[in-house]
């Protein structure tokens, strides 16, 4: 294919498919303004660059559908090699809307564009087209107008702010769109003015960073970053700096993308003030401290020259003034009765109060209010409210910007208030308790009241109700009878040494309940002075912190169990990250070798055999995940038939017989432990999980094992039940991982030792042994070895009659006509090369529609493989129309589901059998030999 060259500017558009978008461009190049444009269209990137090898003058479109980056890779390979002087847009359509824009333009692509949007799509296109006529001299001024006005209106109409900033000659911005001027709080035209405003958000520092990370290949840089607005307003800002560059990267300007997130930061804030002042409300923090600690948090937020706390006594009817902070009235307002001032008024109604000047000037004209002190420009107070009951207000004043205080500043004041009076509550009410229970006989904590010597003068009934004492059975006694020998005696001595100085002293004691229960306090202990100021009698406020002690350690336990657990699913992570990738290398690695060495038959065969193998691999991955995930949701039953225990020792011995190889393990002898004479061949249980249970422990004796013998099978019978051990002569298990490696995740190896597994196969066999009714246990001793026994209820069954067993004949089903409707394409090439080496007479149909039409038509086919998953319909609902077209025709499922419940479904709409995938060639012509030449 050559350009045209009756037209100076050729669009070369590489599409696969005619679709929307290839139209949308094909209607817009119609239009006058691209009079001077020819189209190009190819269907391939060879024919592109037979295009841009040809004296290409011209933007290079590439249509991208798919969520894959190759296109982009592809494309810019061909642009830089025959036509480096072109521009390429992508244009992203169906799944390749998900692609990320800045990494399309890190690979020099020139512009990225969405094709559902008509204006940008045209837009873009007329930059390119301006450009190219303004290199041959012939655009009128018009076209450029009308170029800039396309871009603007549609850069203005993003949800995020959008900076272009040129580097050369010299570094200034040259376009800010509209939402880049709600967020910086200035135009272009006051940046031309003012150019130090670009240091806000880009200084010179940040714009080396960005040019050094991009010749480096890194990533986009972002930051975040506060910024103080005209009007005193604070707001946080996220950025992220894209490199625009021209061909060799040469970096001509640099496009930054903002984004307000004032809310999210607030909001983080916010939680944590909230968490931060939840726990300060338990500590011996003062009311005073925790108000200070709130106001530097308010003030951080919000732009304040006022800020203060009232509250109000119900019973005085007076409102005081705790905390008081203003840069203009620096004098604390006295408590007052009867007030007439903003703080009344919100105590009054209960409700959030913003007022600026117009509000003022009403509440003073209905007489709601008189202003008491310097008038603000705007006042802001929120009620403090605990239980529903008013106890106070919160409140900002702003004396010389009246748009200081808006919606967001009354969300961060209500936001605080709940916490806030709660607090408060809770200090009041510590205090009161603190102050009357020293003289308050009905006290909620324990009063106990002794002489010098000391003996027990009185109790109250908070003391009979946490000790089970009466006061009969203590008074006149020392107090030690409450002692358990738990508390230090460092304690005491402290305590003796504290009150006979004449002070007070607090702190805990672990004493004894009558009952002989343990129980913790938390003690005061006063000395009671006489006239003459000596000590005359001890008084002790003690409190039972017993449930608070317990909580403690139960929100300590809970939190190491959090750190184990999270600790534990990044070991998950990390383990099922290298255990999957693992065997993928081997599967890449060998099929990238594959496609370059393929005439060496021994090697073809080797690289084969380890791409099987690790695919083999990679299931045994997956269905250890899909049988945790079964067991823990309850989805796995038990289902108990008859079969014979040496027939799961057979195939045992044959499978790691020949894993002994693949695992380097030639050296270990594999031993089977016979049935004794006294036990049944036959016994009744879950023959798939037993052997699962057999194959784990098995497996994982071998992995440990270096030399010696691995031996499995029967052990004994007892109290009705059947014991099986497997035993090896490997590393064995320290004592202290013994009761931990049925856990999951839980792996026992040696220091600086690694190996291969999830850590999911004990817990796997724990739970197949509990869902037969069995139990599990050791016994290893590190450096000999490991012996696990298991037990199974025995239930003897008489022997099975004989199945004939027919081998597997690849040319027994040549004479069959087989319908296969399967849509994934790697599978459909599977099923040709399958079938087709075989001589098999097959028809493959891809989706469900064309399925059921072809069958309507042809329905002499022995036998039809159905893929569940079709992209336009459900394979049952293909069944159902095959089943009322010809019910006789026989149906064997395939697909990826691999559930009992799946096979159970396909089973009940009417087809044979099932077969999961992957699918195994055997497998799948031993299923077909045995419903077409047995059935």
């Amino acid at each position: 294919m050559e350009p045209s060259t009756s037209k100076p500017w050729q669009v070369l558009l590489y599409s696969q498919e005619n679709t929307n978008c290839s139209e949308l461009i094909k209607e817009l190049l119609r239009n006058d303004a691209f009079a001077h444009c020819s189209l190009i269209p190819v269907k391939s990137l060879t024919d592109a660059q037979s295009i841009l090898s040809n004296r290409f003058n011209g933007v290079f479109l590439i249509h991208i559908v798919d969520s894959d980056y190759g296109i982009a890779i592809q494309a810019t390979a061909l642009r830089d090699e025959f036509s480096p002087q072109t521009s390429i847009i992508a244009l992203l359509d169906g799944d390749g809307l998900t692609l990320d824009i800045a990494k399309l333009l890190s690979m020099d692509i020139d512009e990225v564009i969405h094709c559902n949007s008509i204006e940008w799509l045209k837009a873009s296109l007329f930059k390119y087209f301006f450009t190219k006529r303004f290199q041959h001299n012939f655009i009128p001024q018009n076209d450029s107008n009308v170029y800039h006005s396309h871009i603007n209106k549609i850069y203005n109409e993003l949800p995020f702010g959008l900076v272009r900033v040129i580097l050369q000659p010299e570094v200034y911005i040259n376009y800010i769109n509209r939402e880049a001027q709600r967020i910086l709080g200035y135009t272009l035209e006051q940046h031309e003015q003012q150019p130090e405003l670009r240091n806000h958000f880009i200084p010179d520092e940040r714009i080396k960073l960005i040019l050094e990370n991009a010749t480096t290949g890194g990533d986009l840089i972002h930051r975040r970053f506060k910024i103080s607005l005209e009007n005193e307003v604070n707001r946080w800002v996220e950025a992220v700096y894209i490199q625009a560059f021209e061909y060799k990267k040469n970096y001509k300007s640099i496009l930054v993308v903002l984004r307000d997130v004032t809310d999210e930061e607030i909001n983080k804030v916010l939680q944590k003030a909230v968490y931060d002042i939840a726990r300060m409300t338990s500590t011996s923090f003062s009311l005073n401290r925790i108000f200070t600690i709130i106001h530097k948090i308010i003030s951080d937020l919000i732009n304040i020259d006022n800020f203060y706390i009232a509250l109000f006594d119900e019973e005085k009817g007076e409102v005081s003034f705790p905390y008081f902070v203003d840069a203009v009235d620096n004098q604390t307002p006295k408590p007052r009765k009867d007030g007439h001032g903003l703080t009344e008024y919100v105590l009054r109604n209960g409700k959030t109060l913003l007022c600026k000047l117009h509000c003022f000037d009403d509440l003073i004209l209905r007489n709601e209010i008189d202003i008491i002190g310097t008038k603000p420009k705007v006042w802001l107070g929120v009620p403090l409210k605990f239980h529903g009951k008013v106890i106070g207000i919160m409140a900002i004043q702003h004396y010389s910007n009246a748009e200081a205080f808006g919606e967001r500043e009354q969300y961060i004041l209500e936001y605080f208030s709940e916490q806030v009076a709660r607090t408060i509550d809770f200090k009041r009410k510590a205090d009161t308790v603190k102050m009357l229970s020293t003289a308050v006989e009905q006290s909620p904590v324990s009063v106990v009241i002794t002489t010098l010597k000391p003996e027990i003068v009185y109790v109250n009934s908070a003391f009979t109700r946490v000790t089970g004492y009466e006061p009969s059975e203590v008074l006149g006694k020392n107090p030690r009878i409450l002692q358990s020998g738990q508390t230090p005696k460092e304690r005491y001595v402290e305590l003796w040494d504290t009150i006979t100085a004449g002070k007070t002293w607090n702190g805990e004691f672990i004493n004894k309940r009558k009952s002989g229960e343990i129980f913790y306090e938390e003690s005061i202990i006063v000395p009671i002075t006489d006239e003459l100021g000596k000590n005359a009698y001890y008084l002790s406020i003690k409190i039972d912190i017993t449930e608070k002690k317990k909580l403690i350690n139960d929100l300590i336990a809970a939190k190491e169990k959090a750190e184990e657990s999270d600790r534990l699913n990044t070991a998950f992570l990390q383990n099922i990250s290298h255990e999957i990738r693992t065997p993928m290398n081997a599967i890449v690695g060998f099929a990238e070798i594959l496609e370059t060495d393929h005439d060496d038959e021994e090697k073809i065969a080797y690289y084969t055999g380890v791409i099987k193998q690790r695919s083999y691999d990679l299931l045994d991955i997956v269905n250890e995940l899909l049988d945790i995930s079964r067991i823990e949701s309850g989805q796995l039953k038990a289902e108990l038939k008859p079969f014979e225990l040496k027939g799961i020792f057979d195939d045992l011995m044959q499978i790691f017989e020949g894993y002994k190889s693949r695992m380097e393990r030639q050296g270990v002898e594999l031993r089977l432990l016979p049935l004794s004479g006294n036990v049944s061949k036959v016994i009744n249980s879950d023959e798939a999980k037993l052997r699962q249970v057999f194959v784990n422990l098995i497996h994982n004796a071998m992995k440990f094992t270096q030399k010696g013998y691995v031996e499995f099978g029967f052990h004994e019978l007892s109290n009705g039940d059947i014991v099986f051990r497997v035993t090896d002569t490997g590393i064995g298990i320290p004592a202290g991982m013994q009761d931990k490696i049925f856990e999951r995740f839980h792996k026992s190896s040696p220091q600086g030792v690694i190996y291969d597994g999830l850590g999911l196969g004990l817990t796997i066999v724990r739970s197949l042994i509990n869902l037969l009714n069995g139990k599990i246990w050791l016994q290893s001793e590190p450096g000999k070895g490991t012996t696990f026994y298991f037990t199974i209820p025995y239930m003897p069954q008489k022997e099975l009659e004989a199945v004939e067993q027919v081998a597997v004949n690849h040319q027994a089903i040549q004479n069959f006509n087989l319908l296969v409707v399967e849509d994934d394409a790697y599978n459909v090439a599977y099923f040709n090369e399958l079938f087709g080496s075989l001589g098999v007479n097959y028809h493959i149909e891809s989706t469900g529609t064309d399925a059921i039409e072809h069958f309507r038509y042809n329905q002499n086919y022995d036998m039809v493989l159905m893929d569940i998953k079709l992209p336009d319909m459900t394979g049952y609902e293909v069944i159902e129309e095959f089943k009322r077209i010809n019910p006789n025709v026989p149906i064997i499922a395939q697909t990826a589901y691999a559930a009992e419940s799946d096979k159970q479904k396909v089973l009940q709409v009417g087809c044979i059998d099932y077969i999961a995938k992957p699918i195994f060639r055997d497998k799948l012509i031993g299923m077909l030999q045995k419903h077409l030449v047995k059935g």
